[in-house]
């Protein structure tokens, strides 16, 4: 059995919804669950991420089962990824834009991480850049492009 990563500094942050009422009758919110405790490994340093949602506590709301979420819990990291977004970001500037090997990108990654006592693999820099292509590839005009489409429906998303 694989044991838990241990990071020696890490902050906890807890992420609240930026809607403090309800959209639909203006009652104020109220915590409904915790949506996710996890791990982000960001180029600022390792966060202890809880992403609390909040819902309506009008019964007779039309939106009571509506779970409002944080921007900024969402925008650090991918679903499934430990890694943030602006390491996938970074590493896709190294790769495309200033054309390094995935050595070289593993390199200059590995140096940025080693004062925040992470490491990371390099097949990680390849899943990295390959989440890196989704995304660029999710944000061209993809209008004519039915194939590309049912096969993200088919996925269930990108």
């Amino acid at each position: 059995m694989r044991r838990a990563k241990v990071y020696p500094h890490v902050t906890k942050q807890i992420y609240h919804p930026e809607l403090t009422t309800c959209l639909t009758c203006g009652s104020r919110l109220r915590r409904a669950t915790s949506i996710a405790q996890r791990t982000v490994v960001t180029l600022d340093g390792v966060l202890q991420v809880v992403h609390c949602g909040y819902r309506c506590p009008t019964p007779d709301c039309a939106t009571a089962t509506r779970l409002y979420r944080s921007m900024l819990a969402d925008s650090l990291a991918l679903p499934g990824f430990t890694f943030g977004l602006d390491i996938v970001l970074l590493v896709g500037r190294l790769r495309l834009a200033q054309h390094q090997t995935v050595d070289e990108v593993h390199h200059t990654l590995q140096e940025r991480l080693t004062p925040l006592g992470t490491t990371v693999s390099r097949r990680e820099i390849l899943y990295l850049f390959d989440a890196y292509c989704t995304l660029l590839r999710a944000s061209q005009s993809i209008a004519d492009d039915y194939a590309w489409q049912e096969q993200t429906r088919t996925n269930g998303g990108i």
